[in-house]
């Protein structure tokens, strides 16, 4: 008997870059070391309607001190090496430090006016906390992510929320739209990361 020829077609996903960066250990330990003399001098949180809590963010204009010129090529090739495969050019419109100690954590956001957002995660350890993002269908799709089978949940990514492992020089890019947090820090080491915001020029 011939068997039915079924398809399946998983539409609309949201595309999340992950891409870890190469010779990371040759900026890591200045790229630390500048991040906290930062903090130290502006240790006042920068924007009290942010998404940290029991953290620290600094202005988002990092691009505009001199100091952080050392880090600007590394960083900015590797969001080259993802957004090169869209036809346009991105501008990098914002960019900021995070440091979350222990019991730090980022609450449920988006990044409103921005096309592209992503992080580069500049040092972790074991229990630091994933990122999560978070399914924008979950309220309406609710009772099929319930009961669908794990076959085609795990061929489809289809699932409540899909987390990310930050590594030390793990670069994440996701569409701006896409709600996301970051789990509390459970480790003794702080959690520290760069944010930024990309624009279609």
């Amino acid at each position: 008997m011939q068997k039915n020829d079924l398809h399946d077609y998983f539409l609309f996903p949201s595309p999340v870059s992950v891409l870890d960066c190469g010779a990371y250990e040759d900026v890591s330990e200045n790229l630390v070391k500048y991040i906290y003399n930062l903090k130290n001098t502006h240790n006042r949180q920068a924007n009290e309607n942010r998404s940290s809590i029991g953290g620290w963010q600094s202005k988002t204009d990092l691009l505009n001190d001199p100091e952080f010129a050392n880090f600007q090529e590394y960083i900015i090739s590797h969001i080259e090496e993802i957004t090169s495969r869209y036809d346009c050019v991105f501008l990098l419109d914002s960019l900021w430090a995070n440091v979350n100690p222990r019991g730090g954590y980022n609450l449920s956001h988006v990044h409103p006016g921005s096309d592209l957002s992503g992080v580069l995660f500049v040092q972790t350890s074991l229990d630091c906390g994933n990122l999560v993002f978070e399914n924008r269908s979950l309220f309406l799709e609710f009772n099929l992510l319930q009961n669908m089978n794990l076959h085609l949940k795990k061929q489809s990514n289809y699932c409540p929320n899909f987390q990310i492992q930050p590594i030390p020089g793990r670069l994440v890019i996701f569409p701006s739209s896409v709600p996301h947090f970051v789990e509390t820090n459970c480790s003794n080491e702080d959690r520290i990361s760069i944010s930024f915001n990309l624009k279609i020029g």
